[in-house]
């Protein structure tokens, strides 16, 4: 999404929803004027507006939330929750215009829906999750929210003890479809930076925090992870916490667990990237695939093409350069997916890494390839 500007929400906000947002902040302050010349009021009125009140960095973060689910992923992520839970918010958007609008909307008069659709949205687009499988599945997904309080305790305490840090933690959850996400805030270490104040250079310091995100499929016992770059010592034993603390599963979680199939792409000989009617892609190409020698761990070649038709034009790329397929394995593909859609619309780079690693956020989009994952059986899960 495009960076955030308070004019760019401003440009796209309809004025008499742009007055039931201050008269809900209980801004008594009279509204800017509209011109004779045009119906709605001059954006850098309304900018000078805000500007001027005292609360303006609580609404500049206001309009940073509502910027975030203002565009097509974040629209659906409302619809996806207000359709779970048959909310009137269906109905009433019906004559809103534009994203900006219908996510101001939600703001002001679904705030619940708004919140739960900001945590959903912020899941689903998160890329590069880590994954587990095969671990034990729960029947009620209440008795999976029923312990995040004893998951943010043990999230703290790990973090207090590995790096001094997280004494201060909060989670968030959401439910949705056949999973339920847990966003984890932890305390991090104490941050300096400089800000002026009354023409002075003056040293403030601040504590942020960072999140680690667990999203758990609770039917087929399934934990994806993310946290950034933490090192797999972390994220395994983040794999563990929640393992024991909310599945009480006392067993290790697998240190290394091949979620993905790579020997289908070079020894499969009948395997082939098959379109599928009802979720039908216009062209496939198989981008990039990187090979790693299976006794010289130095030994690593990445190869690329551009040419559409699937599988076939990279098989016939190692073999004009008469790579052993046998000496090698693949540690990492990527696959160009053109879904239909004007330009670049629709075209997906899936990008997955030997042993567990997927690039595919839960986007619209996304999701659609990640279909093809399971077409394919690329996924070893029962």
């Amino acid at each position: 999404m495009a960076r955030f500007t308070i004019k760019k929400c401003l440009r796209h906000f309809d004025d008499d929803l742009l007055k039931q947002y201050f008269e809900y902040k209980n801004i008594s302050k009279e509204f800017p004027e509209r011109t004779k010349k045009v119906k709605s009021i001059d954006i850098q009125d309304w900018f000078d507006y805000i500007n001027g009140l005292d609360n303006a960095n609580d609404i500049n973060l206001d309009f940073r939330e509502i910027y975030q689910l203002a565009d097509e992923s974040g629209i659906f992520a409302i619809i996806e929750l207000a359709r779970e839970k048959a909310s009137s918010f269906l109905q009433d958007i019906q004559s809103i215009e534009n994203d900006y609008n219908k996510s101001l909307f939600c703001f002001l008069k679904y705030p619940s829906l708004f919140k739960n659709a900001s945590i959903l949205h912020y899941v689903t687009e998160l890329k590069s999750k880590k994954e587990r499988i095969n671990l034990k599945t729960v029947k009620n997904i209440d008795d999976v929210l029923s312990k995040k309080q004893e998951l943010t305790e043990a999230v703290s305490v790990y973090y207090q003890s590995e790096d001094g840090r997280g004494k201060n933690c909060t989670i968030d959850d959401c439910i949705y479809e056949d999973r339920v996400c847990f966003i984890v805030y932890i305390e991090d270490f104490m941050k300096s930076y400089l800000q002026h104040e009354k023409g002075k250079l003056v040293r403030k310091t601040s504590i942020p925090t960072f999140e680690i995100v667990y999203v758990y499929y609770n039917q087929i016992g399934r934990l994806e992870l993310s946290g950034g770059n933490i090192g797999s010592k972390k994220e395994l034993d983040l794999f563990n916490i929640f393992n024991q603390v909310v599945l009480e599963d006392k067993k290790a979680v697998a240190t290394l667990q091949k979620v993905y199939d790579f020997d289908k792409f070079l020894l499969d000989k009948e395997f082939e990237l098959e379109n599928d009617i009802d979720n039908k892609f216009d062209y496939i190409i198989v981008k990039q695939m990187r090979l790693s020698h299976k006794f010289d761990k130095n030994k690593r070649i990445i190869f690329e093409q551009d040419v559409e038709g699937g599988l076939k034009p990279m098989l016939d790329l190692l073999e004009q350069h008469k790579i052993d397929k046998n000496k090698f394995n693949l540690t990492q593909v990527v696959i160009n997916i053109k879904f239909p859609g004007k330009g670049n619309r629709g075209s997906v780079a899936m990008k997955l890494t030997y042993p567990d690693r997927c690039n595919l956020s839960d986007s619209p989009s996304n999701l659609k390839a990640k279909k093809y994952i399971k077409k394919w059986k690329l996924e070893i899960n029962p």
